[in-house]
């Protein structure tokens, strides 16, 4: 299987999963679609409406999470709700049409693990509340907020003929697993920081927290490098989403030859060797790989090479 189709079909299996999972949990949960599911969730008459005159009222820990739910929402309602402080005009807030957002200490459930990041949501007939153990909890709420509206929301522009409104329900969520990862292979593969961002929101959408990206590999490039500008951005872009990028850099699997080639005399014998630039990576045998790494040694000397080189 070529490189390019390996990891297409991979993010097509990640998405597959993500949409059938989808699907099942619209049968559980009566007609409402929320990924992952919810650890709690219950379901009331009526419908919240966010019409043009919604507001937005986030306390200050929640304030940059209200700008990105009124960014993300934008697009596809053609409008952008207002975003209103609730700490200098509470007096001057409506009593109906808002989206509160705070964090709450309250919200984390003692000896639940990653409970700081869980969230609860209310949403009845008059206004919806997020509330959350830190600000990431915040931001998780407000993925969930952005399911349960029409699926017509994550159109790129604006759907006129949809009434934008949310399910009355009561959800208390919070992650199982710290570290709710994907891997993108941007060194065999590698894509423009735009690609990465829209697939940074895709995540997002879904909670995740971890993209961790293979950026070097053994042997010739495969189709370009990042700049340290654009890593920059990249990473800001994703810690305004609550995702932490891990940057892999192979070592010492995949890059003992180049190691050894670019650096002859910390080779096995010192014996210099050519870096590899087809598959398979060893195409002589691995025990040719194995006389020259400099990682197929004693401890001590694998240690000293790879503070020596890395």
């Amino acid at each position: 299987m070529g490189i390019g189709v390996a990891i297409a079909v991979t993010t097509g299996a990640v998405l597959t999963f993500l949409s059938s999972a989808r699907e099942c949990s619209k049968e559980i949960s009566k007609g409402i679609s929320i990924v992952p599911k919810p650890v709690e969730m219950s379901v009331k008459k009526g419908r919240f409406v966010v019409d043009c005159l919604a507001v937005i009222v986030p306390d200050r820990a929640s304030k940059r999470v209200g700008d990105y739910l009124a960014d993300v929402l934008q697009p596809a309602l053609g409008y952008r709700l207002a975003v209103v402080d609730a700490w200098g005009r509470g007096a001057s807030i409506r009593k109906r049409g808002n989206i509160f957002l705070c964090v709450d200490d309250a919200v984390r459930p003692a000896g639940k693990k990653f409970a700081a990041e869980g969230y609860r949501l209310t949403v009845d007939k008059h206004n919806a509340r997020i509330s959350g153990g830190l600000p990431a909890g915040v931001f998780y709420g407000c993925q969930t907020l952005r399911q349960l509206l029409p699926d017509e929301i994550l159109a790129p522009d604006a759907v006129a003929g949809v009434e934008w409104s949310l399910p009355c329900v009561r959800i208390e969520d919070h992650p199982l697993f710290g570290w709710r990862g994907v891997l993108l292979d941007v060194a065999r593969h590698t894509q423009d920081t735009a690609a990465l961002k829209n697939y940074i929101d895709e995540l997002a959408f879904y909670k995740i927290n971890r993209l961790q990206m293979h950026l070097t590999d053994n042997g010739k490039p495969y189709g370009g490098f990042y700049g340290q500008d654009e890593i920059r951005a990249l990473v800001a872009y994703a810690q305004d989403r609550f995702i932490t990028i891990e940057p892999e850099i192979e070592m010492p699997g995949h890059a003992s030859t180049a190691a050894a080639a670019a650096y002859p005399h910390i080779s096995r014998g010192g014996v210099p060797i050519e870096v590899q630039t087809k598959w398979p990576i060893f195409p002589k045998g691995c025990q040719e790989n194995r006389n020259s790494s400099p990682f197929f040694t004693t401890k001590d000397r694998k240690y000293e090479n790879t503070k020596d080189v890395y």
